[in-house]
């Protein structure tokens, strides 16, 4: 299958980033089991990480009447969890506007500004030199794993929460997923 992205349009480079995001919203959620939540409408994940990114639902549907009741169900949900932050996600094809009087009744505020960029693969500068000292290497033993955790959770502690969550995360995440881990040092 090529999954090749031949439209370089803006538009069309925004919503494949977009779609990608969400695709890696959807492999997060089935990577920890006991947060994984998901059906026809939505996909719910939590982690132990405090990051809002972690932590969140995705929406493939425009809303409906009965969805108020997830919403709160949600809410509670993360609340029992002692999430302090979460993120409320749409699918490309679902527009934000369809679901910003809903969400923000529930204290949701709407952003647009994610960050994402994308890069023709043809026109890439192979000569550049990177960083003096960098090398990247893939996650393979348990040291290597503990330095990646570290730092990550030191990049994304939760400052919204203010205070420092517990690491507990599921080994498999680095050895058997296609979500690579990757150290840079």
């Amino acid at each position: 299958m090529n999954n090749t992205q031949t439209d370089l349009s803006d538009q069309a480079l925004v919503t494949a980033i977009r779609a990608n995001l969400c695709d890696f919203y959807r492999h997060l959620s089935r990577s920890v089991p006991e947060g994984h939540f998901e059906d026809e409408k939505f996909t719910r994940w939590c982690s132990s990480l405090g990051h809002p990114w972690f932590n969140g639902v995705l929406s493939s549907r425009p809303p409906e009447g009965s969805d108020e009741a997830f919403i709160e169900e949600t809410l509670r949900y993360f609340r029992s969890k002692n999430v302090g932050v979460f993120t409320w996600w749409m699918e490309p094809q679902v527009r934000a506007s369809d679901w910003e009087s809903l969400l923000s009744k529930h204290g949701f505020g709407f952003s647009d500004d994610t960050p994402g960029m994308a890069a023709d693969l043809q026109a890439l500068n192979e000569s550049m030199q990177t960083a003096e000292g960098l090398e990247v290497r893939a996650v393979r033993a348990e040291e290597s794993l503990q330095m990646w955790r570290v730092s990550l959770y030191q990049a994304t502690t939760c400052h919204l929460t203010g205070k420092r969550r517990s690491m507990t995360w599921r080994e498999s995440w680095a050895w058997d997923s296609p979500c690579r881990t990757i150290l840079g040092c």
